[in-house]
């Protein structure tokens, strides 16, 4: 939350001198790419931009409804990914924590509020895991994927036919993606249990 009240996201911490090793770790493709480099740095220039046009367009009524409230509800539902989805919800995976999927914060979040899946599969793009899981944020790197604009996408896909498993029953992969022998102990229950329904 730092950066809300500083203005420093990690790019720009990084560019500063601090933090480099939090950048190389956790976005090192992001630190080298210009259009990353100049939003995190001149991060306040779009909002400034859109709240200029839209002064221009309706005066302060559409300012405070097109950058104020908007802004502060996108915390706030941000926010209820690492609050919310950590108290109320079902748990599909046993993890290590008390993360839990919420609908309603799902429809929110564009598919974020499936926190629980996220946490048994950290590194997968994609959150909602059945049909029935509504997530737009998938949709979206899907059609970025389509396009050719990214590439090495990483997603967990459940369940297959077992013609289609591997000799234990599960099929855990998907573009260059297998799960961790770890990840596997933690989600093997739930496969198990779904085969039998």
């Amino acid at each position: 939350m730092g950066w809300i009240l500083t203005g420093h996201s990690i790019l720009s911490i990084n560019f500063k001198g601090r933090n480099r090793a939090i950048t190389s770790r956790y976005v090192p493709d992001l630190a080298n790419r210009p259009f990353h480099i100049w939003l995190s740095r001149l991060h306040w220039a779009p909002v400034m931009i859109l709240g200029l046009a839209l002064y221009a367009l309706g005066g302060w009524p559409f300012v405070l409804w097109g950058v104020f409230l908007r802004i502060v509800f996108s915390w706030h539902v941000t926010w209820f990914v690492n609050s919310v989805t950590h108290i109320w919800g079902n748990r599909r995976f046993a993890t290590r924590d008390d993360s839990r999927n919420s609908w309603w914060v799902a429809l929110l979040t564009f598919g974020e509020g499936w926190h629980n899946n996220h946490h048994a599969n950290p590194s997968s793009a994609r959150h909602g895991l059945c049909w029935y899981e509504l997530d737009i944020n998938w949709y979206g790197i899907r059609m970025l994927k389509l396009l050719g604009l990214a590439k090495a996408v990483r997603i967990a896909e459940f369940p297959k036919p077992k013609s289609e498993a591997r000799d234990d029953g599960m099929v855990l992969y998907g573009d260059n993606f297998e799960l961790s022998e770890t990840q596997v102990a933690l989600v093997k229950p739930w496969f198990q249990l779904k085969q039998h329904d």
